[in-house]
C-alpha cells in the first residue's frame, strides 16, 4: 500500500494484517501493480514520474525516471508493464 504524505511503501500480510516491510520511496509514491511471476512489485511516483522496483521484501532493486506525466502502472502476464502518462496526446 502507498502513503503519498508519508512517502512510503508498506508491504503488508493480506491474511494476517502483519506490516512486514516499510520502503521510503521520494515523488508521492501512487500506483503500485505487482508480478508474480518475478516477484516484484512496480511502484509509480506521482510528483516525479520515477518507477521504482521493489523486490519480495520491499527493497528497492532499480529505479528508472519515465517523466512527469507517468502515473499509472498495470502488469502484464508475460512480465511486461504497461504505463499510463497523463502528460502525452499521442
Amino acid at each position: 500500500m502507498t502513503s503519498q504524505n508519508a512517502e512510503m511503501v508498506t508491504l503488508v500480510d493480506l491474511q494476517s494484517g502483519e506490516v512486514l516491510a516499510q520502503t521510503p520511496v521520494a515523488g508521492k509514491p501512487a500506483a503500485v501493480a505487482y508480478d508474480p511471476v518475478a516477484a516484484r512489485a512496480y511502484v509509480m511516483a506521482a510528483d516525479t514520474g520515477r518507477l521504482y522496483v521493489l523486490d519480495e521484501r520491499g527493497g528497492v532493486k532499480a529505479s528508472r525516471n519515465l517523466g512527469e506525466g507517468a502515473f499509472g502502472l498495470a502488469a502484464a502476464p508475460q512480465g511486461g508493464l504497461f504505463v499510463t502518462d497523463w502528460s502525452r496526446r499521442d
